[in-house]
């Protein structure tokens, strides 16, 4: 008999489908049944006279309408007395065990957007953390903001900003992950906790935890863009509605990082998000600048770039040559170098062969219309962190670099 084991998955089990399907697959196995369900809800067209193939009632109301019973698929024909006072003890635990969820449930949910609360976000990133420094492993933190909330109230009334929560409260829980956990941080913030989005047993612990941090930021812009496609509706006219998100990731590495770090962490990514004009993500704070460094002989594209970077809070050199990279690397260092390949005079390579020993307090990406294996791996040899293919779009590229900077700063 399983009953030791189904003790167990009822006093630490806590989700109720998760642990109602422990508990089935050990009962049908100790009855030797094909699949056993269990009904926790009132099902009224159900009676104690019903003859229903393997329906077996525990408990009635005073209509005799059936509240929990057991569905028994491919079992005996007839159950004995003993299997029947067995079913009628495991159902009656699992009665209490689901009700103790559900209250529990009621604790720590936030009744409008049905998310997580504060309260909860406290205790479950503690035990989060704990568990990242054990084993090593990844996780990041988005901290988000709904746009302009305020406005909301102020224009349509506390109805229309209880629906906006509604709202994005509804669309968190569709577009995230199972594994992952989304809590209402107070008033119009939220708060998702991501965790390692890779596979167990990737090579290296810088590999899983770069696929994390871009996994990450595309979470985020997926649900940016989610949520400008959901807009508010307020007498038959669309309002829309933006987000700012703050990013902090944690390597699993730093023993030393608290709670308190990696949450003023993503609140410093959010405060730069807004300050940088909303509807946005960011993942530094507001009081650090990344030095970018953008290397390429097209002068119309490196303006372009230029002028992009800028406007997102970073600060930009241009080199429109290798000879001038290098100049500008022997006085002093930068965050992100984004290289071209093909230049007259010192190609891309050549840059990079140059300064080995800068090139590793930076990250390199290289981005080229030159798609040869060959050159993505002499490139990747002499410390290049990516190798992109031109053309690329400018936000496509800004999610790289948000990246990289996720990476240096986990």
């Amino acid at each position: 008999m399983n009953i030791d084991k189904i003790i167990e998955a009822v006093s630490t089990t806590q989700k109720e489908f998760e642990l109602i399907i422990k508990v089935t697959s050990l009962v049908a196995e100790d009855i030797g049944a094909e699949k056993v369900d269990f009904l926790v809800a009132k099902h009224p067209d159900m009676r104690m006279d019903d003859q229903i193939d393997g329906f077996f009632p525990i408990e009635l109301d005073e209509y005799k309408s059936v509240k929990n019973a057991w569905h028994i698929i491919g079992g005996p024909s007839q159950l004995t007395e003993a299997q029947k006072d067995y079913l009628k003890t495991i159902g009656y635990m699992l009665v209490l065990a689901v009700e103790r969820i559900v209250l529990r449930q009621q604790v720590i949910v936030d009744p409008l957007t049905k998310v997580y609360n504060r309260a909860y976000f406290d205790l479950r990133l503690r035990e989060e953390l704990a568990r990242s420094k054990r084993y090593g492993r990844p996780f990041s933190l988005l901290m988000i903001d709904i746009d302009h909330f305020k406005s909301f109230n102020d224009g349509y009334g506390h109805r229309a900003g209880d629906e906006v929560l509604h709202i994005v409260g509804k669309i968190l829980r569709h577009h995230t992950r199972a594994s992952d956990v989304i809590f209402r941080y107070g008033g119009d913030e939220f708060s998702v906790f991501l965790s390692d989005i890779n596979e167990l047993n990737a090579s290296k612990v810088a590999g899983r935890l770069k696929k994390h941090i871009e996994a990450t930021i595309n979470a985020a812009d997926n649900i940016c863009s989610v949520i400008r496609q959901n807009p508010l509706v307020q007498d038959g006219k669309s309002v829309p509605i933006s987000f700012s998100i703050g990013i902090s990731a944690f390597s699993g590495e730093n023993k030393n990082l608290t709670i308190e770090e990696l949450i003023r962490k993503a609140d410093e990514s959010l405060y730069r998000a807004k300050e940088l004009g909303r509807d946005r993500m960011e993942v530094i704070g507001r009081n650090e600048i990344m030095k970018v460094l953008i290397v390429d002989d097209e002068t119309e594209y490196t303006k372009l770039l230029g002028e992009y970077f800028a406007g997102r809070g970073y600060n930009v050199t241009v080199a429109n040559s290798g000879y001038q990279a290098l100049e500008l690397l022997a006085k002093e260092e930068f965050n992100i170098m984004l290289l071209d390949i093909r230049m007259p005079g010192i190609t891309g390579l050549d840059v990079l062969h140059r300064i080995p020993h800068i090139v590793k307090k930076m990250r390199v990406m290289v981005l080229t219309a030159v798609g040869d294996e060959a050159i993505r791996k002499v490139a990747n040899e002499y410390g290049a962190c990516e190798f992109l293919q031109k053309p690329i779009s400018i936000e496509y590229l800004n999610k790289h670099i948000m990246a990289r900077i996720l990476e240096m700063r986990a």
